[in-house]
């Protein structure tokens, strides 16, 4: 978007707002109707990524990551803050956060 020859992806959310996300430190902050609940970072990622519910009412009850395809190649029940991908190949994923006021879902890049 910039021609600074990082990465840079925006998408649409169903219900409602935008995620942008950009170079080796980029952030996202996934919004529902709106409001930003959860944020994730860093994306793209080396080998952690960090989960923080914004919102004290957003309780995190799993993750879930997929590749391309759909298939679940990691998932964890209960809420985690740092998800270590060590054993995960470089990529494109799915991340599926479950909370207490619905699931949220975004594309995040394992680099």
């Amino acid at each position: 978007m910039n021609n600074d020859l990082y990465p840079e992806i925006l998408s649409g959310l169903d219900g409602g707002g935008l995620n942008l996300w950009w170079n080796e430190s980029a952030t996202f902050i996934e919004e529902v109707g709106g409001a930003s609940k959860i944020k994730v970072y860093p994306n793209p990622d080396k080998d952690i990524i960090c989960i923080e519910p914004i919102s004290n009412s957003c309780i995190i009850e799993g993750v879930f990551i997929y590749d391309l395809q759909g298939k679940e190649i990691f998932n964890i029940e209960g809420f985690e803050n740092k998800i270590h991908l060590e054993t995960i190949a470089r990529g494109m994923y799915i991340l599926k956060i479950k909370t207490s006021e619905g699931e949220l879902t975004s594309k995040f890049i394992k680099d």
